[in-house]
């Protein structure tokens, strides 16, 4: 079956002729439990204004989410008195408009209450002309405790909706699914417990005449080569619910010529207006990154009424159409597929999944987001899943999405609970779905609405131990909210674009199955969530083969330099009270620590700091190989099976961000301040990419490639054989037997888009080396056709066979490193290595030498680094402590004297200063026995 939905989507600058009155600003006055009484910011938050009048110190620091656990327990008050004049008290309409309200709240005009909100995610908009006045008005909003509210909604229920308290390692909060708030504010496995009050987005005062715009959104279908244009918008217009007042709309986009005028009455509701964009006005479509250009173009509305209100938006606006396709894959074996197509292209998704990138939204600036997100941008990543136990993201958020390029899958506020559904709590999120729905769906980085996280697994799976003779009611409730009121509203306001109720879940077959499938984790359809803590992440056999992985994941320490600001130097041990305290997922250190000793020795520095930093890069190291084995097993997995399995198209590893400084499953820090996987991920998501692995004794080889072109328009699955038709050349050192070798093209999917590629030619080098010398023992090269086929396997031999050549008594002495180019075509593939043991266990790995010989500083944030060494390095890593940027490449291997790699900073800097930072580390130093 085939879902297509098509969409035109738009980010909005507002200008309007109502007179908004801005109530944000550096006036505001928070008071609370012990006469405490301090200056506020709006927007803001209670923990960040206590921490700037010093009430409290650094709520990040050591353990001082335990310790500062009263605020959450406390009600407070945010007051602000503010003067308005005769012209603005005198408007027909006057509206208190609250963008965001954390969480629990009543709101008090001149001692009257106007407003009573429950819910972080809604807006909220009151008539308060009867309460205004010309002069001083009085602004108060009282803040109830969110976790008092929450266990008081849990205490009124009538029967209990799990889960009641996170586990005792998270020192969080209970029943966080009682109040419509951020989830993870309660804490969670891999962020601290800040239930924060506030008022954190905008609130103004907006007066006018007659009516006021509050949304603009615009929808297109793409119909026999012409784009149709839908714009919709919504209108307050209270004096007008039984009549209405004359308007005039004007729809402009500039670039392509387009001007459109109609006359419209006006009166409270939903407005729309269908444009036919003719074939002479040629539109560029918006690709997801790695595909194309992210074409955005400037489109500006205005409406005119008869009474002299004028609103006027400009908008950046992006053509592209999505589909979600989950066909029957065929054969004797069920399933469907799932896999995205953007303008009609199949698209295989990488990419990561993203949590608040602060326990305090406050403090996340447009700056910030901005490069968290080109990080993502520049690690290949064309998708993020916004995770639905934090929060609906900011405008600045996505509007960097649409002019980045990366898809946002976007979940619902709900994960890892059931809730309840009660007729105010359902009333509640309706209002919640409906606002971000409108205000969200015009961006065209979105491409996908998911109901919750993991919500139907937890059901399903019976996470919280719920009696059989109560399922049914439990069943009842999940149909109740996700399908018959987030599905159903979903589908209404927004149409053009897909939604599943859940993450991990079936798709079709969840639909098939009553929405609650006996496993929603199925390989066969939908997507999956795999974490294990006890197999081998070195192996691919460890991972399952699904359609499509929506979070996966291996934990890391962060680095010293994130670490420090927070610590002091007794917690820098293995065995402080600070570093279990950290940890907020069970046992999480001692799996790191077993994953580690999987592969890896464990540090032996006496010096417990040192043993503890050398703790963090092998955890770091730990996690970067176990997610790239991983992600290049799920881009060879590609391939339909004869066993029905395969056709994986979709990768997002959990997670891209930290909230906070600790261990975590993240590839940034927080900070900004990229891992090893980060540096991993920017080559294991390269468009085309080598992929070395063992299977049986057998070396093999897959070349990847998301540059797949053919001459037809349509896109399909197709299975196909193909006989062996690479040419083999051998060369180098040594000449491997040719009857050890064979060339082979697995079943593999087949990518056409609009116009055609001719084939080209690629070549492959396979080199060997012993860990003893920089020398090439043995190298081979293959040359093949690189285009049709997205998972190409073109090497096989007999590992045996190939060691033989390469002089090697066992495979503890060598490795292989693999690079390849496309003739004429600059960086066309990006190489790998393969380790055939375990590093524990290799012979003739010596500590190298690396050193920094030059630094050619280019401009004040880009600079050229050149390396050398006189040995074999793997993860060689490069820090610049105090410098905020990012490596060309880190974590790398060496296998040449030189290797040159280029710092990008965020911000100028000064170089000198840089030199002297600027630390090279080598796996063998954390086994040096002599203390440094």
């Amino acid at each position: 079956m085939l879902l297509p939905f098509l969409l035109l989507a738009v980010q909005v600058t507002i200008g309007s002729s109502a007179v908004v009155f801005s109530l944000n600003g550096e006036d505001w006055t928070l008071s609370g439990p012990n006469n405490i009484s301090v200056n506020a910011h709006v927007p803001g938050g209670v923990y960040t204004d206590l921490l700037r009048n010093k009430e409290i110190d650094d709520p990040y620091f050591r353990m001082n989410d335990v310790s500062l656990r009263w605020v959450a327990m406390a009600n407070w008050t945010y007051a602000k008195t503010f003067q308005v004049d005769d012209a603005f008290a005198k408007h027909k309409h006057i509206d208190l408009v609250c963008g965001g309200l954390d969480t629990v709240a009543e709101v008090y005009l001149n001692g009257i209450l106007v407003l009573e909100a429950n819910n972080m995610f809604r807006r909220y908009v009151k008539d308060v002309k009867k309460v205004i006045k010309s002069g001083q008005n009085m602004l108060r909003i009282l803040f109830l405790s969110p976790v008092t509210y929450a266990e008081e909604q849990a205490k009124k229920y009538p029967y209990k909706v799990p889960p009641d308290c996170p586990p005792p390692v998270q020192n969080g909060e209970c029943h966080f699914n009682f109040i419509r708030k951020e989830a993870c504010s309660f804490s969670w496995d891999w962020g601290p417990s800040f239930p924060s009050m506030g008022i954190w987005k905008n609130i103004t005062l907006e007066a006018y005449e007659g009516s006021v715009l509050r949304y603009v959104n615009t929808d297109t279908k793409l119909k026999n080569d012409v784009w149709l244009l839908q714009v919709n918008i919504v209108v307050d217009a209270p004096a007008l619910s039984s009549s209405s007042i004359n308007g005039y709309a004007t729809i402009e986009i500039p670039e392509i010529g387009l001007t459109h005028h109609r006359p419209i009455p006006i009166f409270s509701g939903t407005f729309e207006e269908i444009i036919v964009i003719p074939l002479s006005q040629v539109v560029e479509v918006w690709w997801p990154n790695g595909l194309g250009q992210p074409k955005l173009y400037d489109m500006i509305f205005t409406l005119n009424n008869s009474v002299g209100d004028v609103d006027h938006r400009k908008f950046s606006i992006g053509f592209r159409t999505v589909e979600l396709v989950e066909d029957n894959v065929g054969g004797d074996e069920p399933g469907y597929t799932f896999y995205f197509k953007i303008n009609g292209i199949p698209v295989f998704v990488k990419g990561s999944n993203w949590i608040p990138a602060d326990s305090f939204q406050e403090r996340i600036t447009p700056a910030y987001l901005e490069r968290l997100l080109t990080s993502a941008a520049e690690a290949n990543m064309n998708m993020l899943r916004v995770w639905g136990g934090g929060v609906y993201e900011s405008e600045e958020f996505y509007s960097l999405t649409d002019r980045l390029g990366i898809m946002i899958w976007q979940d619902f506020m709900f994960a890892c609970a059931l809730y309840p559904v009660d007729n105010e709590f359902l009333t509640n999120v309706q209002a919640e779905v409906v606002h971000q729905v409108q205000r969200l769906k015009r961006h065209p980085s979105i491409v996908l609405w998911s109901g919750n996280n993991e919500n139907e697994g937890a059901l399903s799976e019976n996470w919280f131990g719920i009696s059989p003779s109560d399922f049914e009611k439990y069943r009842k409730d999940y149909i109740q909210l996700y399908i018959d009121v987030i599905g159903n509203f979903v589908e209404y306001e927004d149409n053009t674009r897909p939604f599943v109720p859940s993450s991990p879940s079936n798709g079709l077959e969840t639909i098939e199955e009553g929405y609650v499938a006996r496993d929603p984790q199925s390989v066969r359809y939908g997507d999956i969530h795999y974490y294990t803590y006890e197999d081998d992440t070195w192996n691919w056999k460890t991972f399952p083969m699904p359609r499509f992985a929506s979070e996966f994941g291996i934990q890391s320490w962060c680095s010293m330099e994130t670490l420090a600001p927070v610590s002091l130097p007794p917690d820098w041990d293995l065995d402080s009270d600070f570093v279990a305290h950290r940890q907020h997922h069970g046992n999480g250190n001692e799996q790191i620590r077993d994953e580690i000793a999987m592969h890896l020795n464990l540090p032996t520095a006496t010096n417990r700091t040192k043993r503890f930093i050398d703790f963090i890069y092998l955890s770091q190291i730990n996690q970067a190989v176990g997610i790239k084995t991983e992600v290049e097993f799920y881009r060879r997995s590609q391939n339909l099976k004869s066993s029905g399995l395969g056709l994986t198209m979709g990768a997002l590893y959990w997670q891209l961000n930290d909230i906070w400084q600790g261990p975590s499953w993240a590839s940034i820090e927080y900070g900004g301040k990229w891992k090893m996987l980060h540096y991993y991920a920017k080559r294991f998501y390269r468009r085309s990419l080598l992929s070395p692995y063992l299977e049986g004794g057998l070396l093999k080889l897959y070349y990847l490639n998301d540059d797949v072109w053919t001459r037809t328009p349509q896109f399909h699955y197709e299975n196909m054989t193909h006989g062996s038709s690479g040419n083999l050349k051998f060369t180098g050192a040594k000449t491997l037997a040719k009857d050890s070798l064979e060339v082979h093209e697995d079943v593999a999917v087949m990518r056409n888009k609009a116009f055609h590629m001719q084939d080209e030619e690629a070549v492959v080098r396979i080199v060997c080396y012993h860990w003893s010398s920089l020398e090439e023992q043995a190298s081979w090269q293959i040359t093949f056709q690189k285009s049709t086929l997205a998972a190409k396997c073109i090497y096989i031999s007999r590992l045996s066979d190939v060691l033989r050549e390469c002089n090697c008594p066992e495979a503890s002495h060598c490795f292989f490193y693999f690079d390849g180019y496309i003739p004429g075509v600059t960086n066309g593939i990006q190489d790998n290595h393969l380790f055939p043991t375990n590093l524990s266990s290799v012979i003739g790995l010596e500590r190298a030498n690396v050193e920094v010989t030059q630094i050619y500083d280019f401009n004040s944030t880009f600079a050229k680094i050149v390396l050398t060494t006189d040995r074999i390095s793997p993860f060689t890593w490069l820090e610049a402590e105090g410098f905020s940027g990012r490596f060309s490449d880190n974590g790398f291997l060496m296998v040449t004297s030189e290797v040159q790699v280029t710092f990008s900073s965020w911000e100028p800097i000064d170089w000198n200063k840089f030199r002297r930072s600027l630390t090279v580390r080598t796996f063998l130093d954390v086994y040096e026995v002599a203390e440094r």
